[in-house]
């Protein structure tokens, strides 16, 4: 998969693409997908067969925005813009003379026939034929652009005749609701990925594109971390959206289960632990980290030190390891591969040593990769997690996140007894999460690096 050259909406506007089809059943987002494009090309024809303009301004507020910016107007005599024509009690030559009509008095449209189906089932296969070829022959003439909106799920004589074709779906993820939009024919490109995620959440049409840079390091010069503050009863995770997702953030004296789905690409999942443990340890916490396999003690310490301060870091963060690493980092300290419970005494002590702040002591963040000690130990980890480090958890009010990748044989006992269970994962490319339990809708995740370190942005996949 050619993640760094995906095709995009613009694609559809490309100077070779002069005929859309999209294609779609009823509810899929077909109308917004037009809509989308219009704002995109500035200008345009919306013929409906189906809604009265005061309909379809009510139900697509964009839209409304558009011509309320003056971005898109009215077609009249001395304004260039969009116009609403309503023929659902018209014919064929009625619908073809208003396309001609349209067409005349504006400079290179998008012209939206929503929905062909409509018009076409009016005319013999010959005739059919004939009509769109013309069309088309008008659109080159004109240097007009056609997006042709159908529910026809077999092929038609357009499919043979458009330049691109798309086909929107909904479709089913661990029974959650996720659409699709697949790109069929691009006349003239490459199409690197056949399938991608896209969301109608908030009237808008985002094609959500593939994960091209998951890098811890940031690619922005770095600006000072702005903490997202805790409140009385959660620990924010640094992300509102995060937050809003796990019902206020990481509640105190909590456990949570993060697994990461068997798609998942190595280390996506890094920026996001990042950014959770360093809006911790900037509202005053610590954490300690036995990252998953894959992930070094150095990559967590990188992650940590494009996000804070270095002193803060080397004060606030302790990273476990079973001796993979020759490193003697002040962050690093070593667990014993030979003995489960020595490793957790190990364990615990540090935590003890990083959490005491003079007689007082500073909450705790424990991430703790689960695929590891059950690599290093089998099943018998289980028992000592849990004899004592979720009585640990709800003592202090501190917070653990427990690591599970899909393979993970305790990934079922850790899930019946963590407060919340939360997955990883991804999508045609795309980095998803949601809540397992509580259940929740899938949200695209995204990692904006324009501050100079992860922030991390969810978008919900409706």
């Amino acid at each position: 998969m050619d993640h760094g050259r995906a095709v995009t909406l613009l694609s559809l506007l490309s100077p070779g693409i002069r005929a859309v089809l999209v294609k779609g059943e009823p509810g899929t987002g077909k109308t917004l997908l037009a809509f989308e494009l219009l704002r995109l090309h500035g200008k345009g024809v919306y013929i409906s067969t189906r809604v009265t303009e005061e309909k379809t301004l009510e139900q697509y507020p964009g839209v409304k925005r558009l011509f309320k910016q003056g971005k898109l107007s009215l077609v009249n005599p001395k304004t260039r813009g969009a116009k609403f024509d309503d023929v659902r009690l018209g014919t064929a030559p009625i619908v073809i003379e208003s396309l001609l009509h349209s067409i005349s008095k504006l400079k290179e449209p998008l012209v939206i026939l929503d929905s062909w189906d409509t018009v076409a089932k009016e005319l013999e296969h010959v005739e059919r034929m004939k009509t769109e070829k013309s069309l088309l022959a008008i659109a080159d003439a004109g240097k007009a652009r056609f997006l042709f909106i159908s529910e026809e799920p077999t092929l038609t004589t357009m499919d043979y005749l458009v330049d691109a074709i798309v086909v929107l779906k909904d479709e089913l993820h661990e029974g959650r609701r996720v659409r699709k939009i697949e790109w069929r024919k691009l006349r003239g490109m490459e199409i690197p990925q056949e399938s991608q995620l896209f969301s109608l959440w908030d009237a808008r049409f985002t094609v959500f594109q593939p994960e091209i840079a998951l890098d811890v390091h940031a690619k922005h010069k770095a600006k000072p971390f702005q903490p997202v503050k805790n409140t009385t009863e959660y620990y924010s995770t640094g992300s509102k959206d995060l937050d809003a997702l796990t019902l206020g953030g990481l509640e105190r004296g909590s456990t949570i289960l993060l697994e990461l789905g068997r798609r998942l690409g190595a280390r996506w999942d890094l920026p996001l632990l990042a950014s959770i443990s360093c809006n911790f340890i900037a509202n005053g916490g610590c954490t300690a980290f036995l990252p998953v396999l894959g992930v070094s003690p150095e990559m967590v310490d990188e992650a940590h030190l494009s996000i804070l301060p270095k002193e803060i870091v080397e004060s606030s963060i302790r990273i476990a390891h079973f001796g993979e690493t020759p490193a003697t980092d002040t962050c690093f300290f070593q667990l014993d591969p030979s003995s489960l419970s020595k490793s957790f005494d190990m364990f615990w002590q540090v935590v003890g040593q990083l959490t005491k702040v003079g007689e007082g002591r500073r909450p705790n963040l424990t991430i703790l990769s689960i695929d590891r000690l059950e690599m290093m130990f089998g099943h018998e980890y289980i028992t000592p997690i849990f004899a004592r480090g979720p009585a640990m958890t709800r003592y202090y009010g501190d917070a653990t996140i427990y690591i599970a990748k899909h393979s993970t044989t305790g990934k079922g006992t850790l899930a019946d007894a963590t407060t919340m269970h939360l997955k990883l994962d991804e999508i045609d490319g795309a980095l998803v999460i949601h809540s397992v339990r509580p259940p929740s809708r899938i949200h695209k995740v995204s990692y904006d690096y324009s501050q100079g370190y992860p922030s991390v942005k969810l978008t919900p996949v409706a």
